[in-house]
């Protein structure tokens, strides 16, 4: 599948910027308790954008104990709808013991992508569904973990049908499928819920959402079932050979994100990379469910300094285990929040005058959690004192009139910059935030800044700002400096213009002339004045009648009308038209040295020489040189003349 990546106009970015908040709560459900049942809530998540789907019909299915999933519904009624939200809630009997699967068939508008077992492509259908599978639940459990629905749990579905079999589902299986899946997706991506209100939200929201865009961008084209299988040769996973692609769109996905306000210009995806990456040569390894040891609880779990209106630290004594401790869990209000290796923890997207309640649970290699240690915390109301974040925005080193910058986090405002690009916010408490300029037809640089304001105002948060966009004529500049005065085509470039980024190769010199059309120039220099038709110089290349000098290197395509080259290198599989080659030149599949004369005809790869004649003591007919060097009647060895067949 290819996601159609629409930007958002300048006031959906301030919209999108302006609503960062998570799910204030745990209660997924929103219902009560029916006498001899027990809920399972959670959220629905669209597999392609990561974020809530309403309306979706969510279903419970038990697993017995050989592993084999039931074909009746186990909830009570049968079907529920996710809210508005993407929340959900089912109810299952009360007494019911083990394993289960939770559908999700998700409603026509939403993604086109669905779930299918076997070998099938994970491809659109009329009926689309994606699933998540829980651990298994006690007799006696009332409260169960939040279980989240998205296209990471269904992989995690995927994994165990291709490597465990369609009835492989025991809780062993379970476990390790979730362990391995994990490190793709991130820890206890199972609990994550997925943000709303236009902000990607805590960093494990923010991988989760990168990471499942970055997996359906590519889901029609390349991403089957097999995707998830291990190579029982190789102990490789089968995503491993769509590295190079998933770490592509990691990257194009990230980009995206910040450019529309979703993601923080800070935000770091090469943690993602590195493991994708890794994956196409390092051998799964399914945790060893020998240790069934948790950690000790986490003790001593306090505030680590007084909490502020905007932010609350924690901090606990760290956790014992048999083998060893691999990160702890933290939770608020029942929501899984972050996951962390060092006994301390800032959260900082809380709100001013909110009591919060943490848990923190301690994990170890294979999955074993802890109970977890709690405490309630207040968050003050906000203070009297306010301070000032100001900063510039230039562009060529003079500052840039008009631009829209926007602050979000613990407070929120929009200014503009004024004649000499100066901006100023007043009023900003003790907090986080977030600073972010724009304006058509500009690109910044940082995209955004991170600001804390404890008890000082910030002062000096600049912006670069370059010119980017498209020209009419079917040109688009890079960002960069124009130098001189500069009419785009249709039109002429005079003077001397340099294009430092973007669709320009290499550093090129452009005299005065004209470019009529779409043209993008490779690596080299342009002298004399030399008009250029609409064409593309780039991968496929079409040269128009014309002389070109000098020293260059000429990608692969095709040379039209008569044209003379000078002594350079031609790389790629390249096709001449009648004309003349003069000086060494090197050409692929083999050295032409000297004068030669080419006729009519293509010189690529294995070299095929047309009706002609090369220079030297050989005159070959209308052949093939093959590598073998193997004519129609039989081998040449040595110098011969061949008559023409």
């Amino acid at each position: 599948m290819c996601v159609n990546w629409k930007r958002f106009t300048f006031g959906a970015i301030m919209l999108a910027s302006l609503s960062i908040f998570l799910f204030g709560c745990g209660d997924y459900g929103g219902t009560a308790e029916t006498p001899g049942t027990k809920s399972i809530t959670g959220v629905v998540s669209d597999p392609a954008t990561a974020l809530p789907v309403a309306n979706a019909t969510v279903t419970a299915y038990a697993i017995d104990a050989n592993g084999v999933q039931s074909t009746v519904p186990l909830s009570v009624p049968a079907t529920s709808s996710s809210d508005g939200n993407g929340k959900y809630a089912l109810k299952i009997p009360q007494d019911y013991a083990g394993s289960l699967v939770v559908n999700a068939t998700l409603p026509a508008a939403a993604s086109k992508i669905s779930a299918k077992n076997s070998k099938e492509m994970l491809l659109a259908t009329t009926v689309r569904t994606i699933r998540a599978i829980l651990p298994p639940v006690a007799r006696d459990q009332t409260a169960i973990p939040p279980a989240m629905v998205s296209l990471a749990t269904e992989m995690v579905v995927v994994y165990i049908e291709q490597n465990k079999g369609m009835n492989g589902f025991s809780s062993d299986n379970i476990r390790k499928a979730t362990v391995v899946i994990e490190a793709f997706f991130g820890p206890n991506f199972a609990q994550t819920p997925p943000p709303r209100g236009g902000s990607a939200g805590t960093k494990v929201q923010q991988d989760l959402v990168v990471v499942i865009r970055a997996f359906s961008s590519i889901l029609d084209s390349h991403l089957t079932t097999e995707m998830v299988k291990v190579d029982p040769g190789t102990g490789t996973i089968g995503l491993g050979a769509f590295a190079a692609n998933l770490t592509a769109a990691v990257t194009a996905v990230r980009e995206e994100l910040i450019n529309i306000g979703m993601l923080p210009g800070s935000y770091s995806a090469q943690m993602i990379i590195t493991v994708i990456s890794q994956a196409a040569t390092t051998p799964v390894t399914e945790p060893d469910l020998a240790d069934r040891t948790a950690p000790s609880p986490p003790a001593d779990l306090a505030v680590a300094s007084a909490p502020t209106a905007g932010s609350v630290a924690l901090s606990w004594t760290a956790s014992t285990d048999n083998v060893a401790v691999t990160r702890y869990y933290v939770y608020r209000d029942g929501i899984f929040i972050a996951a962390v290796s060092t006994p301390w923890f800032t959260d900082d997207t809380v709100s001013p005058a909110t009591t919060y309640k943490y848990e923190v649970k301690a994990r170890d290699a294979v999955a074993n959690l802890s109970a977890g240690s709690t405490i309630s915390i207040a968050t003050p109301a906000p203070t009297s004192a306010t301070y000032t974040i100001s900063g510039k925005v230039s562009l060529n080193g003079t500052g840039l009139a008009g631009v829209f910058v926007i602050v979000t986090g613990s407070g929120s405002s929009i200014v503009v910059t004024d004649a000499d690009g100066n901006y100023s916010f007043t009023g900003a408490r003790n907090g986080s935030y977030t600073i972010m300029p724009s304006l058509t037809g500009y690109a910044f640089t940082p995209v955004s800044l991170a600001v804390s304001i404890s008890n000082a105002g910030a002062t000096e948060k600049d912006f670069t700002a370059t010119q980017s966009g498209s020209v009419t004529g079917g040109v688009t500049y890079p960002d960069g400096i124009v130098i001189g005065g500069v009419t785009y085509p249709p039109g002429t470039i005079i003077g001397g213009v340099t294009y430092p980024t973007g669709v320009v190769i290499g550093g090129v010199a452009y005299p005065t002339a004209t470019v009529v059309g779409g043209v993008t120039y490779p690596t080299g220099t342009v002298i004399g004045g030399i008009t250029y038709p609409g064409g593309v110089i780039i991968g496929g290349v079409t040269y128009p009648p014309g002389t070109v000098v000098g020293g260059i290197a000429f990608p692969v395509g095709t040379v039209i009308g008569q044209v003379t080259y000078p002594t350079g290198t031609v790389i790629g599989g390249v096709i001449y038209p009648t004309g003349t080659v003069s000086g060494g030149v090197i050409y692929p599949g083999g050295t032409v040295i000297g004068q030669v004369t080419y006729p009519t005809g293509t010189v690529i790869g294995g070299v095929t020489y047309p009706n002609g004649v090369v220079i030297g003591s050989v005159s070959y007919p209308t052949v093939s040189i093959t590598a073998a060097i193997l004519y129609p009647t039989g081998s040449v060895t040595g110098v011969l003349t061949w008559p023409s067949l």
